[in-house]
């Protein structure tokens, strides 16, 4: 009986040594891969934020298309592709008031940008507002644009816009153009405080790419 109890108890501790050597090899892969993840990450961040960005080779077209909201970089991006000629009309679809555009408390983003293209060159007779229908979101803004262009025909248009928003801008645009024969051209307006480089780094930058990635995302799978 002896000889059975240390034989049982020599193969409860080799198997609990096995189990042990199982555990260490796990936790031993884990860190590996953690560590492997932690030295690319940079790599992969930079993909993932790259992935959103589009930028098409500019060529002359029949007019440009700002998009509202981001008025520090956009109006100036548009202002250059007009001064450098490459088409003779810039297009801007109204924003919708808020509350405090309705109070008089601030500007709507489309009289800004507005300012700012005039300020940088570009003529009032040379902008177009659209206010028809004012817009609150990017579908918005292509089916105003759609509407305008079926009483003023175009084959091809910049689309100025946020270069982290310029994948998702340039989908809903061609598909909301669909039918009308119009290329549109994606032109990216770089962020004054991040970029696809840099994007995680800051507070502003984790918040934008994290909403893009998700309102691309529902704009692939919507009807």
């Amino acid at each position: 009986m002896a000889k059975g109890k240390k034989g049982g108890a020599r193969g409860g501790k080799a198997r609990g040594g096995r189990r042990l050597g199982r555990w260490g090899a796990w936790i031993l892969a884990v860190g590996l891969l953690l560590g492997l993840a932690y030295a690319v990450r940079v790599p992969i961040l930079r993909g993932i934020g790259g992935f959103l960005t589009v930028e098409d080779d500019v060529a002359p077209a029949d007019l440009i298309v700002v998009l509202p909201s981001d008025v520090t970089t956009r109006p100036f991006r548009a202002a250059q592709l007009y001064r450098r000629g490459l088409a003779p009309r810039v297009v801007v679809p109204r924003v919708a008031d808020g509350p405090a555009v309705r109070m008089g408390l601030m500007p709507n983003p489309t009289d800004v940008i507005v300012g700012i293209l005039k300020r940088e060159g570009v003529p009032a007779s040379a902008i177009t507002v659209l206010g028809d229908a004012p817009v609150t979101s990017t579908a918005d803004e292509a089916r105003a644009v759609r509407n305008h262009l079926l009483e003023h025909p175009a084959r091809r248009l910049l689309l100025v816009t946020s270069d982290y928003h310029t994948r998702r801008a340039r989908f809903a645009f061609r598909r909301a153009l669909s039918g009308l024969g119009v290329e549109v051209l994606a032109v990216g307006a770089p962020h004054d405080t991040f970029g696809d480089r840099d994007w995680w780094r800051s507070e502003s930058g984790l918040v934008a790419y994290f909403e893009e990635y998700v309102k691309l995302l529902y704009y692939v799978v919507r009807d």
